[in-house]
């Protein structure tokens, strides 16, 4: 294990978030983590990165490096997209920074700043940006939510293939059930605060072969949407 969080319990003022919560993440995976919101998604990757601190419990993180990529991308706009990539390792070489840039599709904008890009491209540079960081942990705070579908379908391919290179942890955040079931090689549902695991999916085959015209998704899909349904019903 890379991480594990053992019995969190979080408090902001009279509300709990959480009250008993572990879980944990494995070296090389993609864990996806869904829940309504409010649970306490983006709280479980500030008490991942130390952000904040839990009231109770443990949290034994093995990573010497962690990198976080948040809904907005966040770059320099004095600084063009090679120049923010390379931001956080001032020894990356060029070779690697250019297959950086190649890989998130941004051939031909190394020397664009940030408002001459799409939105698009600039959360791929982001991105781009966090892989070169070169951390053992990569958080992703739904990173892909003000795009429109198609695009956020081609920076799950995006990703994918940088991951399938470094192999690190990444922890990803989303509202998606669909994005999940692409990248995930779990898939963790929470529940209404306080908050709980109400199912964990494990997805044993490679993102590269994955479809969501595939069959072997729709009982997934369908037992998550199921569970979210079921939440919201209580809470009615």
């Amino acid at each position: 294990m890379i991480l594990q969080l053992e019995k969190i319990h979080k408090k902001y003022n009279d509300i709990q978030v959480f009250n008993n919560l572990s879980l944990e993440i494995k070296e090389s995976e993609i864990v996806c983590i869904i829940g309504p919101s409010g649970c306490g998604k983006s709280t479980i990757l500030n008490l991942i990165s130390g952000l904040i601190q839990p009231d109770q419990g443990e949290l034994m993180n093995k990573s010497n490096k962690i990198a976080y990529v948040f809904q907005e991308d966040r770059l320099l706009p004095w600084r063009t997209v090679y120049k923010n990539i390379k931001l956080v390792d001032q020894h990356s070489s060029k070779e690697k920074i250019d297959e950086l840039i190649t890989d998130m599709g941004l051939k031909g904008f190394e020397n664009k700043f940030p408002h001459q890009l799409s939105g698009g491209m600039r959360q791929r540079c982001s991105i781009a940006r966090a892989f070169n960081y070169q951390s053992e942990l990569l958080l992703m705070d739904e990173p892909f939510k003000s795009l429109d579908y198609d695009l956020r379908r081609n920076m799950v391919n995006h990703l994918v293939k940088l991951w399938k290179k470094t192999q690190n942890a990444i922890v990803f955040v989303t509202h998606e059930i669909d994005e999940a079931l692409l990248l995930g090689n779990r898939i963790i549902v929470l529940s209404d605060r306080p908050t709980s695991i109400l199912k964990v999916f494990e997805l044993g085959y490679p993102q590269d072969q994955r479809s969501l015209q595939d069959e072997r998704f729709a009982g997934v899909r369908n037992e998550i949407i199921d569970l979210l349904s079921k939440r919201k019903k209580r809470g009615a």
